[in-house]
């Protein structure tokens, strides 16, 4: 070992600390290569394709889902969006929840709907573009859902 030591330092010129830093260095790589050659690189843990993933989340989406939150059995009920109405809403009488139903309305323009209508009743679908966060093409996307008197 000493002859190795002294053949690196003279041949890198370098000092005792140094070729001793090199020669460990060299070793790891030496047991890196060898230990990757006969271990192979594989996991322990299964591995799910990306699209049965999309999938499993875009099922969620649609159900309601119960998750065991802890060893007691205790159940969280995660709510989904209520679905698309099947018949048009009346603008004047529908709720927050009713309005929440429809494609492209969230609780914050739901909201925004019931504050201009209890302003001024609404006369024509059209008057949802004085909403902010309504305009055209989101008006049109609601047209087929909704109804003004």
């Amino acid at each position: 070992m000493k002859r190795i030591m002294t053949s690196l330092q003279s041949y890198l010129v370098v000092t005792k600390h140094e070729a001793t830093v090199l020669l460990w260095l060299s070793c790891l790589m030496v047991v890196g290569t060898v230990g990757s050659t006969f271990w192979p690189a594989y996991s322990s843990h299964a591995h799910v394709p990306t699209r049965q993933i999309i999938d499993m989340l875009d099922s969620l989406q649609h159900s309601a889902v119960h998750v065991t939150a802890d060893s007691t059995d205790r159940e969280t009920h995660i709510p989904t969006k209520p679905s698309v109405p099947t018949s048009r809403l009346d603008l004047n009488r529908a709720t927050p929840a009713q309005l929440e139903s429809i494609p492209g309305i969230g609780p914050a323009i739901a909201k925004r709907i019931i504050e201009s209508r209890a302003k001024r009743s609404f006369t024509s679908v059209e008057d949802l573009l004085d909403v902010k966060g309504i305009g055209k093409k989101k008006l049109e996307r609601m047209r087929p859902y909704i109804f003004a008197p």
